[in-house]
């Protein structure tokens, strides 16, 4: 039997991915701004306010990607569950129609 993949979990592993890859990026990037702030003097004021205002405006990108990933791990659960569940509600049809049937041919 295939084992089937889950898209969400997927996805959710992807978001999680990225956001390690994107902060690492980011990262080395500071370390090299603040080299370049060092070596700038009088633009240092400046170069230090748009860092910061990046950093806010990823922290905040971070935030989204992390309630996205918990929304889709938790769709990803409820809909394994209700697969199951339908499973299970099969198992029991199909149960249902061969005893059915055997007991059919049985009283004839």
């Amino acid at each position: 039997m295939t084992t089937m993949t889950n898209p969400f979990a997927d996805l959710s592993g992807f978001a999680y991915r990225s956001q390690h890859a994107a902060a690492d990026a980011l990262e080395t990037w500071a370390g090299f701004a603040e080299a370049a702030n060092d070596a700038a003097g009088s633009q240092a004021r400046n170069l230090r306010q748009i860092l910061h205002g990046m950093f806010d405006l990823i922290e905040q990108g971070f935030r989204v990607e992390r309630e996205i990933a918990t929304y889709l791990t938790i769709a990803s659960q409820v809909f394994a569950r209700a697969a199951d569940s339908a499973r299970e509600l099969t198992d029991i049809a199909l149960a249902s129609v061969e005893a059915a049937a055997q007991a059919a041919g049985h009283s004839r």
